[in-house]
């Protein structure tokens, strides 16, 4: 559940509101803070650097249920950018990422302190080409996906084998797999033994 200061939720009922994500991303060399606000910001003693429109930020959500959502990072293309993220994926790769949420006031002034969105691990960064259009020309850009702490290496709920005592802790009442384990141990004979000697 997300959790708001008393000024911040006081910003979001207003007329004018906005927001930027800071972000924290963990490499071998140190952890690189960015935000997507136009100017920097500063933060627990860490200044963001102002990416501005050249970073975006997949749009992420919450839920009760365990997921492998993943989310993308992307930044324009640029040699420096590229650098640091195709040259040397040992630097990043399945290190830790932080998303954090900034509410401002009407004047784009940070209110409260960030809400905390999202904890992952960094994979591969690869390059998005985007064709050129009659309004822009041609442009690639920077997508690293994050996938969510642990969720990434753990067991996919739908292949486990679930007994009837698991079905009750999960399904107090329901009696789906009761009779499971009498099914596999004593197979019904379809056929009948005559139409099997046919």
């Amino acid at each position: 559940m997300i959790s708001l200061g008393a000024t911040a939720l006081a910003a979001l009922n207003s007329s004018a509101r906005g927001g930027q994500w800071l972000v924290e991303l963990d490499f071998v060399s140190g952890t690189v803070y960015f935000t997507t606000a136009a100017v920097p910001i500063v933060y627990g003693g860490n200044t963001y650097a102002a990416y501005g429109s050249v970073l975006s930020i997949a749009s992420v959500s919450e839920s009760e249920d365990v997921s492998n959502d993943k989310y993308a990072i992307s930044f324009w293309a640029s040699q420096a950018m590229v650098a640091a993220t195709l040259a040397s994926v040992e630097s990043y790769r399945g290190r830790l990422a932080r998303l954090y949420w900034q509410v401002t006031d009407a004047n784009a002034i940070p209110v409260d302190a960030p809400t905390h969105r999202f904890t992952g691990r960094m994979e591969p960064a690869r390059i998005v080409h985007e064709p050129a259009t009659k309004d822009r020309p041609a442009r690639s850009r920077v997508e690293v996906s994050l996938s969510r702490s642990g969720v990434n290496r753990s067991r996919n709920y739908q292949g486990l084998r679930l007994t009837s005592a698991q079905q009750q802790s999960l399904f107090p009442g329901d009696r789906g797999l009761e009779y499971v384990p009498s099914l596999i141990e004593k197979p019904t004979q379809w056929l009948s033994k005559r139409f099997q000697e046919i």
